[in-house]
C-alpha cells in the first residue's frame, strides 16, 4: 500500500518560553490515524516534531529522507502557519500530502488552497460508527518513555487515552460544542488500559472533553481499574455539574490525582453568554470546587478573559473568583475566536476575521489574537499578567 509519514508539528515554535513547554504530550490523534492506516495495509511512521523540538526545515528534511509515498499533517489553528510551511517544503519534492485536524476540519477549502496540500481529511479519520471498531492507538510507533510532564512533577512515562468523542456542552469558544457524544464500551477501554499497563506506563491523561458524562459508565471504568490492579496515576477533565462524592471517591481510589475543570468566568452574565450549563452559577462553582478540594487531588481551574463585549469589571470578577477558589493550578486564556466556534461566527459578522487571515497570533496565551471585548488589547494583556500575579500557580513548575 505504500509508506506513510504522519507529522505532529512543533508547538514549541508557537508557545516558546511558556509554562507548558515542560509537558510532552502523546500525539494521540496521529497514533489513532496510524493504527487505522496500518490496518489498511500501509507502512506508517510518526515524526513528532514537538517531542524532538524540530524546526520547519528539520521536519521537511527528515520526512523527505524517508522517501514516503504519502505524508499526513495535523494541526490546530495556532499551528496552521507552521503546517503551511511544512507542506510547501515537502511538496517541493513532489510528495503527496494530506492534512487534517481541528483547524482543517473547520476551514477545509481555505486550508487546502493556502497549504497547497493534495487533499484534506475532515473530522475523524476513522469513518466508523462504533468507536470499539477502531484499533487501539499505535503507541509502538512512539518513543513512549520520553513522554513526561515535568511541569506537574510527572517524571516517569505518561501517555494519554480517550474513552469518548464529542461533548454535551455548548460553550461558545469551543469547536466541540454540541457535537454528538460517542462512547467506547467499558470493556474496550479497560482492554486498552491493560495494554498500556503492559508497556510499563503508570501515568495517564484522559483526553475526553468530559470524562464523567455518564456516571455509571465512569463508575464501571474506575471500578474495573481497581479490580484488575491497574495502578495508574491519572489526570482528567470534568464538568462541575457532574462532580459528586460518588464520582470523586471512586476516581481517587482508582488513581486520579489531578482534575481540570472549566470555570471560565466569575461573572454570571458572561457565564450565561458563553452558555455554560444552566446549573452553573458562581455559588455552584464554589461549592463544587470545594467538594473536589476535599479529596487528595490537584485542582486545575481554567478561565477565559476578553469574552464577547466583556468589560474590565467583569474580568476582575473572574480574577477575584479565582483567588477565592484558590486552586492548585490556574490557566487564564485570552478568549480567541477559533474557526468552527460560535465566537468565530460572531467575529465574522463583525468583520474581524476571515478564512484567509494570518492565524499566527491566535495563541490565546500572552497574545491577543482577535479582541471582541470592550477592553483594549493593551489592557487585556495587562489584566492577563495581573491574573497570574494575583492568583498564582503554586503547584505548577513554570518554564
Amino acid at each position: 500500500m505504500g509508506k506513510v509519514i504522519l507529522i505532529q508539528l512543533n508547538d514549541k515554535l508557537v508557545y516558546a518560553g511558556y509554562a507548558h513547554t515542560g509537558t510532552k504530550r502523546t500525539p494521540l490523534g496521529l497514533a489513532y490515524v496510524a493504527s487505522s492506516m496500518i490496518k489498511e495495509g500501509y507502512d506508517v511512521e510518526i515524526v513528532d516534531a514537538s517531542l524532538d523540538d524540530l524546526e520547519v526545515e528539520q521536519i521537511v528534511d527528515i520526512v523527505v529522507s524517508k522517501n514516503p509515498d504519502l505524508v499526513g499533517v495535523t494541526c490546530t489553528t495556532p499551528l496552521f502557519p507552521q503546517l503551511v510551511k511544512v507542506v510547501q517544503g515537502i511538496k517541493k519534492h513532489h510528495i503527496k500530502v494530506f492534512i487534517g485536524g481541528a483547524h482543517v476540519t473547520a476551514l477545509p477549502k481555505s486550508s487546502l488552497e493556502k497549504s497547497g496540500a493534495d487533499r484534506v481529511s475532515v473530522g475523524d479519520y476513522e469513518k466508523v460508527y462504533h468507536l470499539d471498531e477502531i484499533p487501539y492507538p499505535a503507541r509502538h510507533l512512539l518513543r513512549m518513555n520520553e513522554y513526561v510532564d515535568y511541569a506537574r512533577g510527572v517524571l516517569t512515562p505518561q501517555t494519554s487515552i480517550i474513552t469518548s468523542r464529542g461533548c454535551i456542552g455548548n460553550c461558545g469558544f469551543c469547536n466541540a460544542a454540541g457535537t454528538r457524544v460517542r462512547l467506547r464500551s467499558v470493556e474496550n477501554v479497560l482492554g486498552e488500559l491493560e495494554e498500556i499497563y503492559a508497556y510499563g506506563i503508570r501515568n495517564l491523561v484522559f483526553y475526553d472533553d468530559s470524562f464523567t458524562t455518564i456516571k455509571k459508565r465512569i463508575m464501571d471504568i474506575c471500578g474495573g481499574m481497581i479490580d484488575r490492579g491497574l495502578n495508574f496515576k491519572y489526570q482528567v477533565q470534568m464538568r462541575l455539574d457532574q462532580v459528586d462524592d460518588d464520582i470523586m471517591d471512586i476516581m481517587v481510589r482508582s488513581g486520579c490525582n489531578h482534575i481540570g475543570v472549566g470555570v471560565e468566568s466569575g461573572n454570571k452574565e458572561i457565564l450565561e453568554d458563553i452558555r455554560k450549563s444552566p446549573k452553573v452559577d458562581i455559588g455552584f462553582i464554589e461549592v463544587k470546587c470545594n467538594l473536589i478540594k476535599k479529596y487528595p487531588v490537584k485542582l486545575r481551574c481554567s478561565y477565559i478573559m476578553g469574552w464577547i463585549d466583556e468589560t474590565e469589571e467583569q474580568v476582575w470578577d473572574t480574577i477575584e473568583l479565582a483567588k477565592k477558589i484558590d486552586s492548585d493550578e490556574n490557566a487564564f486564556s485570552i478568549a480567541t475566536p477559533y474557526p468552527g466556534t460560535r465566537m468565530w461566527n460572531i467575529a465574522l459578522d463583525r468583520g474581524l476575521v476571515s478564512e484567509d487571515m494570518d492565524f499566527s497570533n491566535f495563541i490565546y496565551y500572552h497574545k491577543v489574537g482577535c479582541n471582541l471585548s470592550q477592553v483594549s488589547d493593551k489592557r487585556l494583556m495587562e489584566l492577563h499578567e495581573l491574573a497570574y500575579k494575583e492568583v498564582g500557580n503554586r503547584e505548577y513548575a513554570l518554564g
